[in-house]
């Protein structure tokens, strides 16, 4: 059985919570055209949505099947080569476009930052290229590398911050733990745990399923309760 983070994962951009303003930008490049065409940057901390914008993002573009995501960790120079090569083919699909989305992006080899400029310049218009990071913010640049402000300048950049939407995302918590049946515990609890996670979606949801919200909860385990357990 999937995780709750991956079971209530949005599949468009009105189940996206909060980032109004990156939703916003979004809704006025589709109304010129499609998605492509661009490359993207999406930074802020984990499990507030960067993933999932950047595959909202790319279904605009292509179908499932042509979205290629990876680790920039495991990126090579090859590997950057061979998806310049093939950008402009069109795929199979009802959306013959392609996606590439490079995660923890300010991970990525020099050689490959350097490569991909080139690649940037004249990005097709059904194709869309995506990163993703934590990292973004650092006084060093994005990439660790002097090419950084360079690649940076070819991309569409969105930093997401999730603690302007706490309320909205102690809402969603509790509304998934009501409807999974594992709720019960006052707005407050919600409130506490976005606070203590800095709305990472994804934490919350796993104390959901932790039980952490369910009505009476109590650190101490009765008698019956524990004969019960042990099968008595």
């Amino acid at each position: 059985m999937a995780s709750l983070f991956t079971t209530y994962r949005p599949t468009e951009w009105s189940q996206l919570i909060g980032h109004s303003k990156l939703k916003l930008a979004i809704q006025r490049m589709k109304k010129r055209g499609s998605l492509g065409g661009r490359a993207f940057i999406i930074s802020g901390a984990s499990g507030i949505g960067k993933s999932t914008s950047a595959y909202l993002v790319a279904q605009d573009v292509c179908d499932p099947d042509n979205i290629v995501e990876i680790n920039a960790t495991v990126v090579t120079p090859k590997m950057v080569q061979d998806w310049a090569k093939t950008q402009g083919q069109l795929l199979i699909g009802s959306k013959p476009g392609r996606a590439i989305i490079i995660n923890e992006c300010h991970k990525m080899r020099t050689d490959c930052v350097t490569l991909l400029l080139e690649v940037l310049e004249d990005v097709k218009g059904h194709v869309v290229w995506i990163f993703t990071t934590q990292g973004h913010g650092k006084q060093m640049g994005l990439f660790d590398d002097d090419d950084s402000g360079a690649l940076e300048s070819r991309c569409v950049k969105f930093a997401l911050k999730a603690t302007d939407y706490r309320i909205h995302f102690a809402k969603h918590a509790m509304a998934i733990a009501e409807k999974e049946d594992l709720g019960g515990a006052v707005f407050q609890k919600y409130l506490d745990a976005a606070d203590k996670t800095e709305c990472n979606l994804r934490a919350m949801l796993s104390m959901v399923e932790a039980g952490e919200f369910l009505a009476g909860e109590s650190n101490e385990v009765g008698m019956a309760e524990l004969m019960e357990l042990a099968g008595v």
